[in-house]
């Protein structure tokens, strides 16, 4: 995906978050069990602030290097527009190939924070969507990295060993991309090596055995 596209994505997806919230904060949020639209606001905005602060100090923030939350007396979604156009404007600062601290040891550089943010944008758009019963659709070539990064990276993390059982099978999706997890990658491949023996076009996103 070109690197523009991540920023734009961002723009309106945080956006239309903003926009939709703005109706009802205290609606409960269905894919988040136990939280309201304005935890969720709360959470993207802190998130925003935090990525911030990692690429401004070159390293993982310490517990008080962000705010999680507004500061007494800020409304909740002025707070996240702000936090919002504070992360647009430190990407857009920086060369989506030039170097920058990240949790992913593989990729070390700016843009890798241009697609985590995209990703995790339109994610919780969608979450605060359902709250309101109004959901929005989501580009294809995002959803369609979305499901890569899934793959490549999340399910490639040691720590995330308990999360990776489940049945074996195929999932159809509406993409010209197939992702191949091998029955052994579960365990035996390193973390900079992924899950995936192949990565072919096609129309179905299928897995052996995990």
């Amino acid at each position: 995906m070109d690197w523009q596209r991540y920023l734009e994505l961002i723009q309106a997806d945080a956006d239309r978050m903003a926009t939709v919230g703005l109706r009802d904060l205290s609606r409960p949020v269905p894919p988040c069990p136990g939280w309201d639209v304005a935890q969720v606001v709360r959470h993207t905005g802190s998130v925003y602030l935090h990525k911030v602060a990692w690429l401004r100090l070159g390293s993982k923030p310490a517990p008080d290097d962000w705010q999680r939350e507004p500061p007494a007396g800020e409304e909740l979604v002025s707070w996240f527009r702000a936090a919002h156009q504070g992360l647009i404007a430190e990407l857009q600062q920086r060369d989506p190939g030039s170097h920058a601290s990240t949790w992913w040891p593989p990729n070390q550089t700016a843009g890798f924070w241009y697609r985590r943010m995209a990703l995790e944008t339109v994610v919780h758009r969608v979450d605060v969507e359902s709250g309101l019963g109004d959901l929005s659709p989501v580009d294809a070539e995002l959803a369609e990295d979305g499901i890569d990064e899934v793959l490549q990276i999340m399910l490639a993390d040691p720590d995330l060993e308990a999360d990776r059982q489940g049945p074996h099978g195929s999932v159809a999706v509406e993409t010209q991309t197939r992702w191949i997890m091998p029955p052994s990658s579960r365990s035996s491949l390193p973390r900079a090596a992924f899950l995936i023996s192949q990565r072919q076009r096609s129309t179905a996103v299928a897995s052996s055995p995990t």
